[in-house]
């Protein structure tokens, strides 16, 4: 019974964190959103061990410094690459360690 409870309470903060990612699409400040996604894919590539590509350092400068605001095709074009990225990792994992990628790093 602890560990059916356990393993509802993982599934519950997997199914929060994901909601949570996916809403920052349609926050009304791009800037601060594109950010957000900015460091959740710094998270993501420095667990898989890859180089961050140039244009999401662009669009986070541009997030940060720029007085201009993100466009939501550039929020949406970094959180595709976030996805594939995610998506692309994830198969080159065994079975166990997608579990863990998925639910407890909420990678995906």
């Amino acid at each position: 019974l602890i560990l059916l409870v356990l393993l509802l309470l993982l599934l519950i903060r997997h199914f929060v964190a994901a909601r949570r990612f996916q809403r920052l699409l349609q926050d009304k400040d791009t800037n601060k959103s594109l950010l957000k996604m900015h460091q959740k894919l710094i998270e993501l590539l420095a667990y898989a061990g890859l180089k961050e590509p140039d244009f999401t350092q662009d669009l986070a400068q541009k997030a940060r410094y720029s007085a201009h605001k993100i466009t939501p095709d550039e929020q949406n074009a970094l959180y595709e690459f976030y996805r594939k990225t995610a998506r692309a990792y994830e198969q080159t994992l065994p079975a166990w360690k997608k579990l863990l990628f998925r639910y407890w790093h909420h990678y995906r």
